[in-house]
């Protein structure tokens, strides 16, 4: 069973030019709907506006529109050729669903559950950091050799876990949309 824009751009390949009068009264549909699949039509690059001249003048002087299929144009169905939709989110999304999960954690954890960079992680952890919705638990011992701290990191904590939404950055502030508010920090 085929729609009514399918009929409608199977009538109108077999024509040179068209108005919309002309589409409705070939397969019985209102004007009104006309107008939809002609727009639809349209943004698919199937039809576009022509010059042909017309017969018909309504008051005023006013001329009816005229289109014209697009050659080697082809209909997509409705839902076809759509891109799937990314559903992982931003990498800031990703990093704080692994932070809610973990809730303790170091920056090779958020890489490795969130699958984003150690620099996505570490930015995102640091600007949490400065709002207070993350905090150190234990530091990374810097009094050791090189060699010996190889693979230590620090570990953080989640502190305030306020929904599923990812906080984000505005210019100088935290906007929290589980909240839905802005959130400042004091600079001492």
């Amino acid at each position: 069973m085929t729609n009514k824009t399918e009929m409608a751009w199977a009538w109108a390949q077999a024509q040179k030019s068209f108005t919309r009068d002309e589409l409705a009264a070939a397969i019985e549909l209102p004007l009104e709907q006309c107008s939809s699949i002609i727009e639809a039509l349209k943004k698919q690059g199937c039809i576009k506006p022509t010059a042909y001249p017309t017969p018909e003048r309504f008051k005023g002087g006013f001329t009816p529109k005229r289109y014209k299929p697009c050659k080697q144009a082809e209909y997509k169905h409705r839902g076809s050729g759509r891109a799937q939709k990314h559903r992982a989110g931003t990498g800031q999304q990703c990093v704080w669903q692994s932070m809610r999960l973990l809730r303790n954690f170091t920056y090779p954890d958020l890489v490795a559950t969130a699958e984003v960079s150690m620099s996505t992680a570490r930015v995102y952890t640091n600007f949490l950091i400065k709002f207070g919705y993350v905090r150190m638990v234990r530091g990374r011992s810097d009094h050791l050799p090189t060699a010996e701290r190889a693979g230590v990191y620090a570990v953080y904590r989640l502190l305030k876990d306020t929904g599923p939404i990812a906080p984000k950055r505005r210019y100088k502030v935290l906007f929290d949309a589980n909240l839905n508010k802005e959130i400042h920090y004091a600079v001492a």
